[in-house]
């Protein structure tokens, strides 16, 4: 198989199970296709997408970022599998957003305290809280090794 033939393979953890899809590299708009995908399986197009590395989420906005991670992913995968780009999201719910008052330092005091839920695709026992100056991880249940 060439390389223009070989599909990019991507997992998504969402709703207490993992979603596999693959998406090809020839296609128009990969980060594009990337993100129809992740829409149509959690049932939101209100998300920011993220892959994760051996230490956590880091924003897919761009091509260059969507290259980093299939770079990783390379550099990483297990002997006789294929690359994998592990993904994870974090949902903007509405109750999280605001109308804008005019006060510049009280916007910025509520894009502080949004909240979402990041889906992480690494382990499903643990449940992210996103805030805009830092990640605070939540066990939800053990880890188990």
């Amino acid at each position: 198989m060439t390389q223009s033939e070989e599909k990019m393979h991507f997992k998504l953890w969402h709703n207490g199970r993992y979603k596999r899809f693959t998406v090809s590299p020839d296609c128009d708009g990969v980060l594009s296709s990337i993100r129809k995908k992740v829409s149509k399986i959690c049932g939101t197009e209100e998300f920011s997408l993220n892959w994760m590395d051996e230490d956590a989420p880091i924003a897919l906005e761009d091509e260059d970022d969507l290259e980093t991670a299939i770079d990783f992913s390379k550099r990483t995968k297990k002997h006789g599998s294929c690359p994998c780009v592990l993904l994870s999201i974090v949902e903007k719910n509405e109750e999280d957003t605001t109308e804008s008052t005019g006060s510049s330092q009280q916007d910025e005091e509520e894009e502080e305290s949004a909240e979402g839920t990041i889906y992480n695709s690494m382990d499903n026992s643990r449940d992210f809280r996103f805030t805009m100056k830092h990640v605070k991880f939540c066990r939800e249940a053990e880890h188990v090794d």
